[in-house]
């Protein structure tokens, strides 16, 4: 649940591989009311929706442009056409518009050229998010993609961070700044998280973080913009 200006809230619900929350109105609740935590369901059980649901977001694709030897010129394929990444992340936005920065580079050099320019720093753009987001959804065993020793040591490190962040701050910023492409993925490798993490992972204090929610938002605004009813994972991660 996200907060929107006028007392407005988005709600998302995820899944992955074909158990997903209904489209329709009660059923988008009813899904609710079976997830772990019941905050989400005690809001939007009696609030007024806005809007319609979205469909479910079937795959992660990303297109090599940069690869290409030729382009039209006066063209150029930019955001989702680029890279279309699992929503759940958050970083589709983001990733646009750091390629608009890349374009704006680009442009200052003159036009002759342009598509291969742009196309080369914006897949340099996209390298880190994309690391991110395909390597989490890699970590889920019927997810089709390439899954070597890499993304297997990267998503057991991941997981311990999430535990580690539950109560530890450094780990915490560090990894929503990698999240939200403020910093780059080795900064979770830094002394500070990697010690945090080893005396957390040691410590193991399971009890409090089963018990977390999302409790400060219960009962907090009335209407709920459903933006995403359905599924918004993918089924599969496609490179090409």
């Amino acid at each position: 649940m996200l907060a929107q200006a006028g007392d407005r809230w988005t709600v998302t619900q995820f899944s992955y591989f074909r158990d997903y929350a209904p489209a329709d109105l009660e059923g988008f609740r009813e899904w609710a009311r079976h997830l772990p935590c019941q905050e989400i369901h005690k809001v939007i059980r009696d609030a007024e929706p806005i809007g319609g649901a979205y469909a479910r977001f079937p795959a992660s694709v990303r297109l090599h442009y940069e690869k290409l030897k030729r382009f039209p010129e006066g063209f150029l394929a930019f955001g989702d056409s680029l890279s279309s990444f699992n929503p759940t992340f958050g970083q589709g936005m983001s990733t646009a518009a750091l390629e608009a920065l890349a374009l704006h580079d680009c442009l200052g050099d003159g036009l002759r050229g342009l598509a291969g320019r742009f196309f080369c720093k914006a897949a340099k753009v996209i390298d880190m998010p994309w690391s991110v987001s395909v390597g989490a959804d890699l970590a889920l065993p019927c997810t089709v993609g390439p899954q070597n020793l890499g993304v297997r040591l990267i998503n057991w490190y991941i997981s311990g961070l999430h535990e580690v962040a539950h109560h530890d701050e450094v780990a915490a910023l560090a990894f929503h700044r990698v999240a939200n492409l403020l910093a780059a993925p080795p900064s979770i490798l830094s002394g500070r998280v990697l010690w945090g993490l080893g005396r957390g992972m040691a410590l193991r204090p399971r009890a409090e973080v089963a018990q977390r929610g999302v409790r400060q938002v219960a009962g907090l605004g009335r209407e709920i913009l459903v933006l995403w009813g359905r599924s918004s994972c993918p089924a599969g991660v496609i490179q090409w």
